[in-house]
């Protein structure tokens, strides 16, 4: 697997030379403004980004391209959030691995979504018809916070708005 922020140039070279790898996109949210400011580096037009993962998605006929979300609690994490989500997997062969914030990264800035909160947003998706699964945290106890976003980078791109 190859984790990347979506740079469509580069999905397509990687599914064509290497069609057995999966691809797993760090989105983060489908709202255009709030991706910017969680993934400043990445592909601000979310409409291409959709069409990268189409033209992946015909390169690797047997293989979903990943979506990873990391879910903070009262920012990304409504049922508004996953509606846009919803509508950006539109007509995508895709599957959605909703993280867990682990507050190793910074414990005092961002906070994870409860549980019952993760549930719900995982229902609306599978209900839309997305394979979604919740990855389990396991770093907590270590403080290991492996995926995470720059929280304090992050938290000075969000106080900005």
């Amino acid at each position: 697997m190859v984790s990347t922020a979506g740079v469509p140039g580069g999905m397509l070279r990687l599914a064509r030379q290497f069609p057995d790898v999966r691809i797993a996109l760090s989105l983060h949210s489908a709202a255009p403004d709030l991706r910017r400011r969680l993934v400043p580096k990445a592909v601000a037009n979310l409409s291409v980004l959709k069409q990268t993962i189409g033209q992946v998605n015909a390169l690797q006929p047997t293989h979903p391209v990943w979506i990873e979300v990391v879910l903070f609690d009262g920012l990304n994490d409504s049922l508004e959030h996953a509606r846009q989500l919803i509508n950006f997997c539109s007509d995508l062969r895709v599957e959605i691995n909703l993280i867990p914030y682990n507050k190793a990264a910074a414990p005092d800035i961002f906070r994870p979504t409860p549980w019952s909160v993760r549930e719900e947003f995982a229902k609306v998706l599978r209900e839309a018809g997305i394979r979604t699964s919740i990855r389990s945290s396991l770093g907590q106890g270590s403080n290991a916070a492996c995926g995470q976003l720059n929280a304090l980078h992050a938290h000075d791109r969000i106080s900005e708005q």
